[in-house]
């Protein structure tokens, strides 16, 4: 009996799952929260020794698992966040610092004109084959910075590896890594290192982790023994948010929509298209592409108005609130929401942008500004979506966090004039990373699919027009506000009749 399941290095928590069953649901056996380190200048750090101990923790449970059901075989996706930076010191066999910089830290923003001299115009997609505008976000700008600023790490001759490729390298002794998570150092049409990013950064390839998008490596026996694990394989699987995308299931021609303390939208397309749009990412998504955008707004923005603005707990103060706001008319009685409270990504790609509520008259509730926030957010979903330059597409699949407001999930659709179909379930990477193994061994994935059962959420007919006349005011605060926007997208009225 072989057991599949996937480990998840995610920014909030570290995870650890097995599909058992048929049809199959996904049994966790770890999960243990993370702690991000912040400090000044926007630094955001982890410790490598808190994943490598909560892991070894999450295996040997894993390992009490397999023997209970008698298993004599694991095979485990590994996912995790993308844009964090190891120097892997190879004579040691561990990372030179315990801390390490993760996606969120901006210590690195002094490298972003540099990258942008690169990438502006035609640059990225000349390289990478994708738009990636500049951004402190990405794993090219923190490589710059360390490669210019940190004389150490220019001298030492480390391998600068993702989390999860460090993890790897831990357990079996060597590295692989899959593409998705060198997204700013790869060309996506070969799923190679991009030879002009490497001269930019001047940087061999010897000293980045192997391309292997189908790789698996052994955890060497003698870790197996320690952890009371059977011959176990770890599988190198997309970067999380690629899980999450690929733990969808979607189709061609279906929307993508994650909504979580940030949030991406996209759609799934069978083939790489010859231009990608301006400002979205075009990656490869098994066996098709996917073009998307991932935003600074979602969760983030209702945390922000509970905590700080309203000084309310976010937990039953939230459901109570929302059944309020359920009540207040589409459009917020006049008021209106910019969500950019932490600037904004895609399509605007901004973190200079600020949020803002315009419109506040003295009648408004608690009730009207979160309704104000969840449209703003669901605004801002349109204006990306519109980005990807083709017609809407006629469903969405949806997940994450922020779908389990009944009420977000009717805004978005009826904002988008698009059914959502919601997967209920807060294991996305963990399905999707899952689900890459047992392709790529060959193993028949039917018993997958009650883990993409999904209720479908219709838009209301009798909000569509008070919401069209919102997303034009949502455009016309957002052009006045930041002159410097400008539309990235087609006309409202073409996009929703298409």
């Amino acid at each position: 009996m072989i057991l599949v399941g996937a480990l998840d290095l995610g920014t909030s928590r570290i995870r650890l799952g097995v599909a058992e069953g048929s049809p199959a649901r996904l049994r966790i056996l770890g999960d243990t929260p993370n702690q991000v380190l912040h400090g000044e200048g926007g630094r955001a750090h982890c410790r490598f020794s808190h994943y490598r101990e909560t892991v070894a923790a999450h295996l040997r449970a894993l390992g009490r698992y397999a023997a209970e059901v008698g298993a004599d075989a694991v095979r485990l996706g590994v996912t995790g966040q993308v844009s964090s930076l190891i120097a892997w010191d190879a004579d040691a066999g561990a990372p030179r610092r315990d801390d390490f910089p993760i996606w969120m830290d901006a210590t690195c923003s002094a490298a972003v004109p540099e990258l942008a001299a690169l990438w502006d115009g035609a640059g990225a997609m000349s390289l990478l084959g994708t738009c990636l505008p500049a951004a402190s976000n990405w794993l090219a700008v923190k490589l710059r910075h360390a490669l210019t600023h940190d004389g150490e790490l220019a001298r030492v001759p480390d391998v600068f590896l993702q989390l999860q490729d460090a993890i790897i390298q831990q357990l079996c002794g060597e590295t692989l890594t899959h593409p998705s998570a060198q997204i700013s150092l790869v060309d996506h049409r070969t799923g190679q290192y991009a030879p002009g990013m490497l001269r930019f950064l001047g940087l061999d390839v010897a000293r980045l982790p192997r391309i292997a998008p189908s790789g698996a490596l052994p955890i060497s026996p003698a870790r197996q023994a320690a952890l009371g694990l059977p011959p176990t394989h770890l599988h190198v699987a997309p970067q999380d948010t690629h899980a999450a995308l690929f733990g969808l299931a979607p189709r061609p021609g279906d929307g993508l929509l994650l909504a979580g303390t940030s949030e991406i939208v996209g759609v799934c397309e069978a083939a790489r298209r010859a231009a990608p749009p301006a400002r979205m990412v075009s990656a490869p998504l098994g066996q098709g592409w996917m073009v998307y955008g991932s935003s600074a707004s979602g969760g983030a923005s209702l945390d922000w108005l509970m905590k700080s603005v309203l000084r309310r707990p976010a937990g039953a103060d939230l459901v109570a609130l929302s059944a309020q706001a359920a009540l207040v008319s589409p459009g917020a009685d006049g008021l209106t929401c910019l969500p950019y409270f932490s600037g904004e990504r895609a399509p605007l790609w901004d973190n200079q942008l600020s949020g803002t509520l315009v419109g506040v008259r003295a009648h408004h509730t608690d009730a009207h500004l979160l309704r104000a926030v969840l449209e703003g957010v669901a605004y801002a979903r349109r204006q990306a979506a519109e980005a990807l330059e083709v017609p809407l597409p006629t469903r969405f699949l949806a997940a994450g966090g922020g779908t389990a407001s009944a009420l977000w999930n009717t805004i978005r659709a009826s904002i988008l004039e698009r059914p959502l179909a919601v997967m209920d379930t807060p294991d996305l990477a963990l399905i999707g990373a899952t689900r890459w193994v047992m392709v790529g061994s060959g193993m028949d994935l039917t018993r997958l699919d009650a883990l993409g059962a999904a209720q479908t959420v219709a838009p209301e007919a009798a909000w569509l027009a008070a919401y069209r006349a919102g997303y034009a005011r949502f455009q016309a605060v957002q052009h006045l506000l930041h002159p410097a926007t400008r539309p990235h997208a087609q006309p409202l009225a073409e996009a929703t009749h298409a």
